[in-house]
């Protein structure tokens, strides 16, 4: 009997705190999504094609803040993605989730990093994309494993940003 008691004393331990992480995420989702409005999910008109290839969605943060994850507008979750570079702008396709589309006007910078939340990689490993979302400033990290591909999407990329790099 004390066997059967302790397991679902556990079970109901275990529920509790996969409760408690659902709610902290739901929280931080209300609270987030009031900070900016939805982004794009296509590009007005898509321009001509520059690069593409695959990578992983790792996350996008805040720009001055690669430690805290944006959840809001389905900006949470990472998984593989396509990313395309056009002339107006570029096209994130995550599989499952919703297309991030990201305007030439509303890119700030490119670059290169190596960690970004719960993902190290090695040095220059994550693509860094900064850009605005009304008045937030946001970074969205991919990792695009083949070095070349990198470095095409890194220059496409840094062609389009105002400025350069």
């Amino acid at each position: 009997m004390e066997k059967y008691a302790m397991a679902v004393l556990t079970f109901v331990a275990c529920l509790s705190f996969a409760l408690l992480a659902l709610r902290a995420w739901k929280n931080r989702v209300k609270r987030q999504d009031s900070l900016f409005q939805p982004p794009l999910l296509k590009l007005a008109s898509n321009g001509v094609l520059l690069a593409e290839t695959e990578s992983f969605y790792v996350a996008t943060t805040f720009a001055d803040n690669f430690l805290e994850r944006v959840a809001a507008h389905g900006l949470g979750v990472r998984g593989f993605s396509r990313i395309q570079v056009f002339s107006e702008g570029v096209l994130i396709n995550r599989v499952g989730e919703r297309a991030l589309a990201i305007a030439k006007q509303d890119l700030i910078s490119v670059s290169f990093s190596q960690v970004a939340i719960d993902k190290a990689v090695e040095s220059d490993g994550l693509l860094v994309l900064g850009w605005r979302a009304g008045e937030a400033s946001l970074a969205t990290h991919l990792r695009i494993k083949d070095s070349l591909a990198r470095n095409q999407i890194f220059t496409r990329l840094s062609n389009l940003v105002p400025g350069g790099i």
